[in-house]
């Protein structure tokens, strides 16, 4: 339904600009360290690293391109934007019926009255134009761009696979994915396990919609809503698992610490709540810095924020237990703490804890 197939010359121009995303992240990403503890950068405050390498030509080339490879992927005539508008008539009808359909069964429930949240409404992750709640083809174009994102995966959905694969065995009841987006991490829990009753929530009607009609070409049952993870309209004890992929980091601290007290009304006595995030950079100043930069330049506002809390303690406070982060792989393989990435990749935490109880 809302598949679309790139052109020849759309195909070319991001088989272009994923070509020159791995030359970024192997070559360039290499040059620039090599530059920076040459200057003897390597014990030095992240921010006083920062200023050292501002003005540096290779910084400035490797952040321009870093900047101008995500702006292109979206907004050039050849983008994602000019690749869904030629498809937007058949598009927009397609999720009108199934916004219509998903209403009429009570699997999809949209708030056409809902607030954004301002941290959401006034930030185009990713670079995004608009954001990816603003324009009914937005979830297309998203889900499109997902693919590219870390272009040291071949398979760009083999990391949901990974995190559930990652998380403790349970029988799980009923399970809720928050920040689902368009399903993609929610299938691998339908299909592990089969007879738990699944929950997806997110922000984006766009992205809900599309995550609607993923969900019913894979045959899989997911009641998907459109609710602030902070504050959600489920009952008391109504989830056995909570889990969310790649949620945090675009989050204000305060969110972030009302999401994880919601989390414990929701989980019955014993549920578990996980996530996959990125936080602790590996490689010291280094890592912080090309992290801390890649959040300057590809608008993810709160990264740092979340990358300077310690969730691990706020989990404990609110009084889940068994709070703990763990390196994450991705596909790529773990990376010591202590140890620079050998190319450009996100510093991938697992974040499991519990909720006291039977």
């Amino acid at each position: 339904m809302t598949d679309i197939a790139l052109d020849f010359d759309d195909r070319a121009y991001h088989e272009f600009l994923r070509a020159a995303k791995l030359y970024w992240s192997r070559e360039m990403y290499a040059a620039l360290h090599e530059d920076f503890t040459r200057r003897g950068l390597a014990n030095a405050n992240v921010d006083d690293a920062e200023r050292a390498m501002r003005d540096t030509p290779g910084y400035q080339f490797f952040g321009w391109f870093e900047r101008n490879l995500q702006k292109d992927k979206y907004a050039s005539p050849h983008g994602i934007l000019a690749a869904v508008d030629k498809h937007r008539a058949r598009i927009e009808r397609d999720l009108r019926a199934a916004a219509a359909e998903g209403a009429a069964d009570g699997r999809l429930r949209l708030d056409p009255a809902f607030a954004q949240p301002n941290y959401y409404a006034k930030t185009a992750f990713h670079q995004h134009p608009g954001g990816v709640w603003r324009d009914a083809v937005a979830g297309v174009a998203y889900e499109i761009g997902r693919q590219t994102t870390t272009p040291l995966n071949a398979d760009p959905y083999g990391m949901h696979d990974r995190f559930a694969d990652a998380v403790p065995r349970g029988d799980y009841r009923a399970i809720l994915d928050l920040g689902c987006g368009t399903g993609r991490s929610t299938f691998p829990f339908a299909a592990r396990y089969p007879n738990a009753a699944l929950y997806g929530i997110d922000l984006s009607a766009p992205c809900l919609t599309l995550a609607y009609i993923n969900a019913k070409a894979k045959g899989v049952d997911v009641r998907w809503s459109q609710q602030p993870a902070e504050r959600t309209d489920f009952a008391d004890g109504t989830f056995d698992l909570i889990h969310s992929t790649f949620l945090l980091h675009e989050l204000p601290v305060k969110a972030i610490a009302a999401i994880v007290d919601e989390a414990v009304r929701l989980l019955r006595p014993g549920g578990v709540f996980v996530h996959v995030d990125f936080h602790a950079p590996p490689g010291g100043t280094w890592g912080r810095f090309i992290h801390y930069g890649h959040a300057r330049r590809n608008n993810e506002v709160f990264m740092r924020s979340f990358c300077e809390l310690d969730f691990v303690a706020l989990e404990r406070a609110a009084g889940l237990v068994d709070a703990a982060m763990t390196p994450f792989d991705d596909g790529t393989g773990v990376v010591p703490p202590d140890q620079a990435p050998p190319a450009w990749r996100f510093p991938f935490q697992l974040f499991i804890a519990r909720k006291p109880g039977v």
